[in-house]
């Protein structure tokens, strides 16, 4: 017995990235860092796509090339010597990181809701697997 609907269509996903940086230090590299901003645009997203109903199958879905997800964010890095002795360093460091995520497009602008009672939801315009549940008062 076959398990789910085939689909001949499918290719590759696609990506485009843009990545910018600025590293530096200063005062003899005690301190230092890096500063960095990327952008990555993934397109034609192997995603399972809602079916009729009448379909039959056990998900009612297929795996189609369906989304398109935009992420960006800045990452920053810092590092300091405390201390710079000759035969003793002590250095000091940690980074910290921003990412944004959204939903670029989905096939016909159509939302896909996943889990068994609907919990993560793509919408256009979106975070990515937002959270979707009933409102109550």
């Amino acid at each position: 017995m076959p398990i789910g609907v085939g689909n001949t269509n499918i290719k590759w996903e696609s990506q485009a990235i843009l990545d910018i940086g600025l590293e530096f230090g200063l005062f003899n590299n005690r301190v230092n860092g890096v500063v960095d901003y990327f952008k990555k645009n993934s397109r034609d997203l192997l995603l399972n796509q809602p079916l009729s109903q009448t379909v039959g199958d056990e998900d009612n879905s297929i795996v189609a090339n369906i989304g398109e997800v935009e992420n960006s964010g800045i990452e920053v890095s810092l590092n300091a010597d405390v201390i710079r002795a000759q035969d003793f360093v002590w250095r000091v460091g940690g980074n910290i990181s921003f990412l944004d995520n959204k939903v670029v497009s989905l096939v016909n602008g159509d939302d896909i809701i996943n889990g068994t009672f609907g919990y993560n939801i793509l919408r256009e315009g979106e975070e990515i697997n937002s959270f979707y549940t009933v409102k109550y008062a």
